[in-house]
């Protein structure tokens, strides 16, 4: 439970979601240069293309995000 707004809980990832991350982000990448991924929503093919640029750099800062909450 979010300790400021007692009506929303948190979401803290476990260590077996941390560790399935990567793989997620290899099929978005894997996705997109097979299907029709992301063309009506710029901001997911952004990402991709982050991803495809520096996954490592990607997949730290996203678990920097859970490791603050």
């Amino acid at each position: 439970v979010d300790p400021v707004r007692r009506n929303m809980k948190v979401y803290s990832p476990t260590t077996k979601a941390k560790d399935l991350l990567p793989i997620i982000l290899d099929m978005m990448v894997w996705s997109s240069k097979y299907g029709n991924f992301g063309s009506d929503q710029p901001s997911l093919a952004q990402f991709v293309g982050e991803v495809e640029k520096d996954r490592e750099a990607v997949l730290a800062k996203i678990l920097a995000r859970f490791a603050s909450n």
